[in-house]
């Protein structure tokens, strides 16, 4: 029904937001660092690398927990609020990451960064799935496409911005994923005790329905007996 529909939608819009935003930290980051701090690329590779070993972390063993304790539709929400932080937190530091303020602020980022990224990229899967069990295919498909067209829409825009001030890319992404954190929020909050799935929750084929089949088997029974 609508109810479901509008659930689905919203979700999927958080879908976009999420890797739009995401693509902000992707595809900047790195030349973010190199610009604006002199960094090489050994630097960033050691970086890059412990950020995704802390996401792989999180998802391993906190991920489970904080779904138990809070639910899907919540977590997506506090993931965006970690990602939303993690941008801000980037976008702050000083022009020396290495002196004693630019080394906490980097790590800090980088950290809720990853641990946002890991709660939130499962977390919009299953609550797809959750609520689309009858066009699950189709709403996954769909939700990965928005996703691939925001890693491609999202280069463009950061790249355009980054040419006028760098740090604006952080604050342009942060916004996107607090923006991702509310709608999630709003679909948790106005759909509270809706069943997992309803049969029409969510068709996205024509509404012409296939004649049944009926099977022989019963007749050949009775020819045999």
């Amino acid at each position: 029904d609508d109810q479901y529909k509008m659930l689905i939608y919203l979700m999927l819009s958080v879908s976009f937001l999420f890797m739009f935003s995401f693509s902000g930290w992707i595809y900047f980051s790195g030349l973010f660092l190199l610009d604006q701090f002199g960094w090489d690329s050994l630097a960033y590779g050691i970086c890059s690398m412990a950020v995704a070993v802390f996401g792989v972390v999180m998802q391993v063993f906190v991920y489970a927990p904080i779904v138990q304790r809070t639910g899907k539709h919540a977590a997506v929400s506090i993931g965006c609020t970690f990602l939303g932080g993690g941008y801000l937190a980037i976008s702050s530091l000083g022009d020396d990451p290495r002196a004693l303020q630019g080394v906490p602020l980097l790590a800090l980022g980088s950290m809720m960064l990853a641990f946002g990224n890991a709660v939130v990229s499962p977390s919009i899967t299953a609550t797809l799935s959750r609520y689309a069990k009858v066009s699950q295919g189709s709403v996954l498909g769909l939700s990965q496409g928005l996703q691939a067209l925001a890693r491609t829409v999202g280069p463009l825009v950061f790249g355009a911005v980054y040419d006028h001030e760098s740090r604006m890319v952080f604050f342009m992404a942060s916004a996107s994923a607090f923006i991702a954190g509310s709608i999630a929020y709003l679909a948790l909050t106005c759909n509270r005790g809706l069943p997992e799935h309803a049969n029409d929750s969510f068709e996205m084929t024509s509404s012409v329905k296939e004649p049944p089949i009926h099977s022989s088997c019963g007749d050949m029974e009775m020819e045999l007996e």
